[in-house]
């Protein structure tokens, strides 16, 4: 740029040069200030005007500034041809004089880029002098900051100005607030502001999370690698900042594995650590068990385990529900296994001596129960035949002691249930004979014991006259006597009653009492003396009592025991359902 025409002319202290203040200066600056300047402008063709004058000449001798406060600048610059008069003029010796601030104050400075080619007149300036003269920030304020951009060649404005002293003395924000940054974005080459940037100066500086919240970081991670991005970042101290079950709830952790090296994973991690914090249990329900052992091998698994220790933790008896003992045992050497075993500690354990007893029990009991039922069967045949020859109803005949007969008259296996019912003719006879053959045998053995022990031990003669058998009768009804009065006592029956399944209670089903039993066994032979009809109402009586029953207030009943009740056989039970309707 060349120099000023006034090299000898004063300055202000702003540096701004002033004009001589010669005679012909003065005649000028006072006319300027006399003659009413817009109407001249408004009337006068401005531009044939600028083209015949010395405009240089005239702006070296007047007041520029005082000429600038009396135009009305705006009115002006629609009149001229902006770009002609800069051609003409010396524009930084224009500026020299000039009050660039002032001159601002007066021009719309949108209606002067309308009509100025900004670029040619950046050509003819020095910019960083027009920078150091402008109030940059107050100019932004009053221009359309896009329309200048859009204007201006950007690429050369930088190349010329000082870029650095301008970003000092612009407010940035407020350039920001009216410049349309998208616009300027497009007309940026942004990798080469990228190179020329500290990124990490720039983050410090900005509110990451506000700018993720406007970032579409699908599309951003589409366009970068993202394998580099994890080379680079510090993936522990990431997730010591991350909620990792967030994550994982976001993630598709199927998909995840089947592009994982799964063995390479469990071989970096501490499993034992793992299996701690695991609820194996949960994991187990999960887990299609079969499968998981179809693909190990157990015989290592064995060695590496406490066996005794995890079979102190099994229920062993659930374990040999769920297996078949057969094939198990065809791929076991039992020798072997016999070998190892304390045998009489099993036995001992396993009570075999107690298994023996209740297993002949449960036999004999089933035997016997057998053997009962056929009984009963004989006695309800008969006893029915015996209530037809009285033309009896066995369905209006009560069937035993309200106290003992019970709700239930079948059973599980439909058989009809007579426990507490009144004892019929065939079980009473059959008990009789036991009783008989009891009472009789144990005398014949214990008197064959005696005779014995006396003749052949001691060598007494035992004499046979009728005395000695008259007292071997005494001894007899004595024993029998005593026979039926103790079991009547002691267990409301006798030894043939009992295996019968027959019981004597009082007759309202109250347990027998010491004198109802004396009675009875008193009375018993009236029952036999009278050409046995004293039995006859065992087999045709309501209640199934003989005399000495009536004497004592007493009836027998089925009683079976806690073992079982006493019950007819289901076919028997059937027919009787089905021919009378009751049991």
């Amino acid at each position: 740029m060349r120099a000023g025409p006034y090299p000898d002319g004063v300055s202000d202290k702003d540096g701004t040069k002033k004009p001589r203040r010669g005679p012909l200066a003065r005649i000028t600056n006072a006319a300027a200030s006399v003659v009413p300047v817009n109407t001249i402008v408004e009337s006068v063709d401005v531009d044939a005007v600028a083209d015949r004058i010395d405009v240089e000449g005239i702006v070296d001798r007047i007041d520029v500034d005082g000429l600038v406060a009396r135009i009305d600048m705006d009115a002006l610059i629609a009149r001229i041809d902006v770009d002609a008069l800069i051609e003409r003029v010396d524009v930084d010796a224009l500026l020299d004089r000039v009050d660039p601030d002032r001159l601002l104050d007066r021009v719309t400075p949108d209606a002067l880029l309308d009509r100025v080619d900004a670029n040619r007149l950046l050509d003819r300036v020095d910019p960083d002098q027009l920078l150091d003269r402008v109030d940059v920030n107050r100019l932004l304020l009053r221009a359309d900051v896009n329309a200048l951009v859009t204007q201006v060649d950007a690429n050369g404005l930088v190349e010329s100005v000082d870029v650095n002293a301008l970003v000092d003395r612009v407010d940035a924000n407020r350039l920001l607030d009216r410049v349309e940054p998208n616009q300027l974005l497009d007309r940026i080459d942004l990798d080469e502001l990228l190179n020329r940037v500290d990124p990490n100066t720039l983050i410090g500086n900005v509110d990451a999370n506000a700018l993720l919240d406007r970032v579409d970081i699908d599309r951003l991670l589409a366009r970068i690698d993202p394998q580099a991005l994890v080379d680079r970042v510090d993936a522990d101290a990431l997730i010591a900042r991350v909620d990792p079950n967030v994550l994982l709830d976001r993630v598709d952790i199927d998909r995840l594995l089947k592009r994982i090296d799964v063995n390479a994973l469990v071989d970096q991690v501490d499993a034992n650590a793992l299996i701690e914090r695991v609820d194996v249990n949960r994991l187990v329900d999960r887990v299609d068990v079969d499968q998981v052992i179809g693909r190990v091998d157990p015989n290592p698994l064995i060695e590496r385990v406490d066996v005794n220790a995890l079979v102190d933790r099994v229920d062993a008896q659930a374990v040999v529900d769920k297996v078949d003992p057969n094939p198990l045992l065809d791929r076991v050497d039992i020798d072997k296994v016999v070998d190892r075993l304390d045998i009489p500690t099993i036995v001992q354990r396993a009570n075999v001596s107690d298994i023996v007893g209740e297993s002949t029990g449960r036999v004999a009991g089933s035997v016997l129960d057998a053997i009962r039922r056929q009984l009963v069967s004989l006695d309800e045949i008969v006893g029915r035949i015996c209530y037809r020859i009285v033309r009896r109803d066995p369905g209006k005949t009560p069937v035993g002691p309200p106290a003992l007969v019970g709700p239930v008259t079948q059973d599980a296996q439909g058989r009809g249930v007579i426990e507490g019912h009144y004892a019929g003719p065939v079980s009473r006879f059959v008990a009789f004979l036991i009783d008989v053959g009891v009472i009789f045998g144990v005398y014949t053995v214990t008197v064959s014991a005696v005779s014995f022990f006396l003749v052949s031990i001691l060598g007494f003669n035992v004499p046979s006259d009728a005395h000695v058998a008259g007292f071997g009768v005494v001894m007899l009804a004595s024993w029998a006597f005593s026979y039926y009065l103790v079991g009547l006592v002691v267990a409301g029956g006798t030894v043939g009653k009992g295996l019968v399944g027959l019981r004597v209670v009082s007759r309202d089903g109250a347990p027998l009492t010491g004198r109802q039993a004396f009675i009875r066994v008193v009375t018993y032979p009236i029952s036999f003396i009278v050409f046995g009809l004293g039995l006859l109402g065992i087999a045709f009586g309501k209640q199934r009592r003989a005399w000495h029953d009536k004497f004592a207030g007493t009836c027998e009943v089925y009683e079976w025991g806690k073992r079982s009740d006493a019950a007819l056989p289901a076919p028997l039970t059937q027919w009787l359902e089905k021919r009378t309707g009751t049991v």
